[in-house]
């Protein structure tokens, strides 16, 4: 699974878009993109996305771009992230 988890006294935008995009080798994907409606509870602070794969060989890798909203007060700014590990 992946979280977005905000750090203290920043928030998510609540009606703000979330982009997920996978990418890997060494495994198959059952889907590449991801929106906020797809997240296990979109409103949640902080949203939770279950990615399922097959087929990881040894040094199988799974890289995300997410994309959001941070918000702090009334601002809110946009975030791409990056993040990859290894299987």
């Amino acid at each position: 699974s992946l979280s977005i988890l905000p750090r203290p006294g920043f928030r998510l935008g609540a009606d703000t878009p979330v982009l997920v995009r996978l990418d890997g080798t060494g495994v198959e994907l059952l889907r590449r993109l991801y929106h906020r409606e797809d997240a296990v509870d979109p409103r949640a602070e902080a949203p939770r996305f279950e990615v399922p794969f097959r087929a990881a060989t040894p040094g199988a890798r799974i890289d995300a771009e997410v994309t959001f909203y941070i918000c702090k007060a009334a601002r809110c700014r946009p975030v791409v992230t990056r993040y990859g590990t290894s299987l």
